[in-house]
């Protein structure tokens, strides 16, 4: 179960900060595998403290990681409830902690997750501020680390991702990039789609590929919270899934106006690297016959215009990349 693998981890880290003089009566249950108790990070940072004498900082490092990989699974709502015990537990009123960081793919909301914690800052790519930079790699930073042609390069295939006022570049494309001294999908090759393909309906799917094909932009409203349980149970509009996308980071973004209710985006393919990324899985969605297909296209033969304009785009979707 992802449950015990968690547990395991908090395990490994007690391990590694204390020895086995300082893990306590009341630790060394935690490490009983037949135990099932969320209250071990609150433990483990009382045992720091009382072993170092200071409170600890706790950061998390996506702490969505495993209801997003779960999202279709059976152990969701386990995985779920345990998680909001373990957060609630170590972060909520916890005299033996200094300070508690999260850091997650997406802002989640709607999911009892963490409305249980008090006073939270929250840091997300559509909102300006002074941590912006420290999302990733700024212009100044790559400069530092690549020139000429390499630069310039890296600038087209893994810049763009905007955070509040920033532009930045993938950290792991680049190093990747510097690594091998080659250019290609690191960072995209890494990551999970699949969600984002479950949400592709016919009409998004037409919007992707016009961004693709013509290097269009799309404007649109954005949600800035998640909803997982919306996403799970596939009831997902298009300001979820766009802000999804973004949030993702296999779109970006620039805003285009304020409004009463809503602000509305513009959203674009930040790069080479995204481009190649979506034209793979949007040409999947086309063969596994999900929407488009050139099966469709020439229904249409008998009009000469329509069959023209229809093939003439299937074949841009499906030679394009630049």
């Amino acid at each position: 179960m992802c449950v015990d693998k968690l547990k395991e981890m908090l395990q490994y880290a007690a391990r590694l900060y204390l020895n086995d003089g300082q893990i306590v009566s009341w630790m060394s249950r935690y490490f009983d595998a037949t135990v099932d108790d969320p209250r071990i990070l609150h433990s483990l940072t009382r045992a720091i403290q009382e072993a170092y004498g200071i409170k600890p900082y706790v950061i998390i490092d996506e702490y969505d990681k495993l209801l997003i990989d779960n999202l279709s699974g059976s152990e969701y709502e386990t995985i779920r409830e345990w998680l909001k015990s373990v957060f609630e537990s170590a972060l909520k009123d916890n005299p033996h902690l200094e300070k508690g960081i999260m850091v997650g793919v997406t802002r989640v909301s709607q999911e009892g997750l963490l409305s249980g914690l008090n006073n939270l800052k929250v840091f997300d790519v559509f909102r300006a501020s002074v941590f912006d930079g420290d999302f990733s790699l700024t212009e100044e930073e790559v400069t530092e680390l690549l020139s000429g042609e390499q630069l310039e390069a890296a600038r087209e295939w893994y810049n763009n991702y905007r955070v509040g006022n920033e532009k930045l570049f993938t950290l792991y494309s680049v190093l990747s990039y510097m690594e091998w001294g080659a250019l290609d999908n690191y960072w995209g090759m890494s990551g999970s789609m699949e969600m984002l393909i479950d949400a592709l309906d016919s009409a998004r799917a037409d919007a992707i590929t016009e961004l693709l094909a013509n290097g269009t932009e799309i404007e649109t409203a954005i949600k800035r919270r998640m909803s997982l349980k919306r996403l799970r149970s596939g009831d997902i509009d298009d300001a979820s899934f766009y802000s999804f996308a973004v949030q993702t980071g296999y779109l970006t973004y620039e805003l285009e106006r304020r409004g009463e209710l809503a602000d509305a985006y513009r959203l674009r393919i930040p790069n080479k690297e995204l481009m190649r990324v979506w034209h793979s899985f949007i040409l999947e969605d086309v063969v596994n016959g999900k929407h488009r297909s050139l099966r469709d296209v020439f229904k249409h033969i008998a009009d000469t215009e329509g069959f023209s304009r229809d093939f003439r785009d299937f074949i841009s979707v499906s030679n394009h990349i630049e």
